[in-house]
């Protein structure tokens, strides 16, 4: 442990600080006091940048703002009566962390790919036969 030393009140006072402030776990806590070499003033300071976000979207939640927002598109207000219970700027901010993963993880956008992906093949399958029902006739020229 670094030169800085101090009580077991003064770290139960810190991990008390970080869940009630900060909503972070004894683990988080305790990582950001050894990176600020056990210097609790320091590592306060440094868990402001590092406070976690809490889901508390469900899986209902997020499937019903997926709809909403393709329906009404950026209209949060329009958005919010499909969802009372988030307020708008809860609204918001989800979008902006669902915009950045929706190609990965949204599973309206998958679907979406795959039914692309299937009018595109039945598509090219007409085109095909299209093509195989047509025959060309030579005409021969004198």
């Amino acid at each position: 442990m670094a030169t800085d030393t101090f009580d077991g009140n003064q770290l139960i006072d810190y991990l008390d600080f970080a869940r009630r402030k900060h909503r972070m776990n004894e683990e988080q806590a305790l990582a950001i006091l050894q990176i600020c070499k056990y210097k609790i003033p320091a590592s306060k300071l440094l868990m402001q940048q590092y406070t976690p976000e809490i889901d508390e979207w469900t899986v209902e939640d997020k499937c019903l703002f997926e709809q909403g927002f393709k329906y009404y598109g950026k209209m949060f207000a329009r958005i919010k009566q499909m969802l009372p219970d988030k307020t708008v700027g809860e609204l918001v901010r989800y979008y902006y962390s669902w915009k950045k993963t929706r190609l990965h993880k949204s599973s309206m956008d998958k679907q979406e790919r795959q039914n692309q992906f299937t009018v595109a093949n039945d598509e090219e399958s007409d085109e095909d036969a299209q093509d195989s029902n047509t025959t060309s006739i030579a005409i021969p020229t004198k």
